[in-house]
């Protein structure tokens, strides 16, 4: 067939742009989905992409003997590798993903063409149609296995998985040669089995990357949940102690307060000196103590937050009733209560003065203790495994307090969370305390 000459030649060329521009946008779609979003805008990256499509197709056809397609996955595969540098550094995904992607393409293109070659009556639109839809099934297939995880696998890991997508292409290599050489190139042995399990071989590697990655994430937020934990427990016994001392200096104050007052007593014309001495005295007897339930580590939790709201200037409701010496360590109290109430405290920061609220509702009935905290904030409007996410740079590194309150309820209780258009609720649930 000459191209050009005829209108459907003509017809078949626009076809064969238009489905490389299609591939090109649905492998555009899985870099969205594996590496984040481009760093420039849709209308520029798609534009700029079926610039360079166009023209790919337009040399493919000009240098190829017109009963030869201008259109192959793989060639837009190889020219959607430059594209990569839009997108969020990630050398070992991107480097791994790409050969993933040319070995898919190549072995989908072998597997198709030995499938419809040897057919005595071929329709060159339904023959292209097919090859085209089934590598945008492939992608989209690759695309809801992929679920976005940024974090990198060990290096040996990585290098095996590389190996294995890169012996892949080499054998396909070595295959396609074979089969082009022999008399009969068409005749179905053992080749399209082998792309078969070429085809799935790849693919299946797209799914452990992915499992391997979130199980590096889960390994990295679980450190850093511990080493959070750590620290919250260091920083509360530092404040618990520092409480004991400024008691027992508030003590031992009243008695020298007391004893100077016993002493000017006995002086003529003191009288003022007395009086100013009792008053002192009467200030440090009244040790700022809002919440006292019989719970000494919930206690000082609570009262230490407690002040930091009133410094804050969010208003407090609370509703405690609850026996004391319940079952719940230092640890439990400090990664439950702490983590909330700083949560509740820095969402309220983020508010004018007068719209800072937070209700706190502490009960216990038949061995379970509930807990109830509300405060004002802004709707949340992304989340992820029932979480909030964290809108702060690096975010990664924050959103951790509710993670570690639901990694210590999941032993013992249950959590609800709810945001609401001008607030958030946390209900808690614990048991057999």
């Amino acid at each position: 067939m000459s191209y050009f000459t005829t209108p459907a030649s003509t017809l078949v060329f626009a076809m064969e742009i238009l489905f490389n521009i299609i591939d090109m946008l649905f492998i555009l779609r899985l870099y969205n989905r594996g590496y984040g979003k481009a760093n420039i805008s849709n209308r520029k990256h798609y534009l700029l992409a079926a610039l360079v499509i166009v023209v790919v197709t337009c040399f493919a056809r000009a240098i190829l003997a017109p009963f030869r397609p201008a259109a192959w996955p793989p060639i837009t595969v190889l020219f959607s590798f430059p594209f990569l540098i839009c997108y969020p550094k990630n050398r070992q995904k991107k480097i791994l993903y790409s050969i993933i992607l040319l070995t898919v393409s190549w072995a989908w293109l072998f597997a198709y063409d030995l499938l419809t070659s040897p057919l005595e009556f071929k329709n060159i639109w339904v023959i292209t149609s097919g090859v085209h839809c089934g590598f945008w099934g492939l992608l989209e297939l690759v695309r809801k296995i992929d679920k976005g995880e940024k974090y990198n696998i060990p290096h040996s890991l990585w290098l095996l998985l590389t190996a294995i997508s890169m012996a892949s292409m080499i054998t396909l290599g070595m295959t396609w040669y074979y089969v082009t050489q022999r008399d009969n190139p068409y005749l179905l042995t053992i080749e399209l089995p082998m792309m078969l399990v070429f085809l799935f071989t790849n693919i299946s590697l797209f799914a452990f990357f992915d499992r391997f990655s979130t199980l590096m994430r889960t390994e990295q937020e679980n450190i850093l949940l511990e080493q959070q934990l750590q620290l919250q427990n260091k920083h509360y016994e530092e404040l618990e102690a520092v409480r004991d001392q400024i008691h027992t200096s508030q003590h031992n104050m009243k008695n020298y307060l007391q004893t100077a007052s016993q002493l000017a007593a006995r002086q003529e014309c003191n009288e003022e000196l007395i009086e100013f001495l009792r008053t002192a005295s009467g200030e440090i007897n009244k040790v700022e103590q809002v919440v006292s339930t019989g719970n000494p580590c919930l206690d000082s939790i609570l009262n230490i937050k407690i002040s930091e709201f009133h410094h804050e200037n969010i208003k407090l409701d609370t509703i405690i009733h609850i026996p004391p010496n319940l079952n719940l360590s230092f640890e439990q109290v400090v990664g439950i209560l702490g983590n909330l109430m700083d949560n509740a405290k820095e969402a309220c920061q983020n508010l004018k003065y007068e719209e800072r609220w937070v209700r706190i509702n502490i009960s216990y009935t038949k061995h379970t203790l509930f807990i109830r905290l509300e405060n004002s904030a802004q709707e949340i409007k992304l989340w992820k495994n029932g979480l909030p996410i964290s809108t702060k740079k690096e975010a990664g590194l924050h959103g951790l307090g509710l993670k570690n309150v639901r990694k210590i309820i999941a032993e013992i209780g249950t959590m609800n969370i709810e945001s609401t258009s001008n607030s958030f609720v946390v209900r808690i649930a614990l048991f057999d305390l």
